[in-house]
């Protein structure tokens, strides 16, 4: 879950999933539901008539780690796999998706050190630096 970064609306995010038309085993959809405090979410989950499709990421892919920010306005998405004409390929690409004034987007934002996939993706709190370094 994100919040957009001007408005008060948080977004629930879903990320790729297979993508039954071609056979990939990955996709580059993004679809989401915007609610606002107002919102009972669990009414919003009862229907599918709320999600919308998102942003496309920028290529199809499966098996990466996500994350939200501490402020909860952006959604990091590290690593991964995809398939292209050479095959499977481990990624280390770090892109972050964000929502300004309802308009949300994915934005290549660095490079982990080494490709991954299938890990886990966590947001320290500060004071547990000292002991992870």
């Amino acid at each position: 879950m994100i919040l957009d970064s001007i408005e008060e609306d948080s977004y629930l995010v879903v990320i790729g999933g297979k993508d039954v038309e071609d056979g990939n085993p990955y996709s580059n959809t993004t679809e989401l539901i915007k609610f606002t405090a107002q919102d009972d979410i669990a009414d919003l989950l009862e229907t599918t008539s709320f999600w919308q499709n998102g942003p496309h990421l920028p290529y199809k892919l499966g098996k990466a780690a996500s994350a939200t920010t501490p402020d909860k306005k952006k959604l990091i998405l590290a690593g991964g796999e995809k398939l292209d004409d050479l095959g499977y390929m481990t990624l280390a690409d770090i892109l972050l998706l964000q929502c300004l004034n309802h308009d949300c987007y994915w934005e290549k934002w660095g490079q982990l050190d080494q490709p991954r996939y299938h890990t886990v993706a966590l947001i320290l709190p500060g004071h547990l630096e000292d002991i992870c370094a």
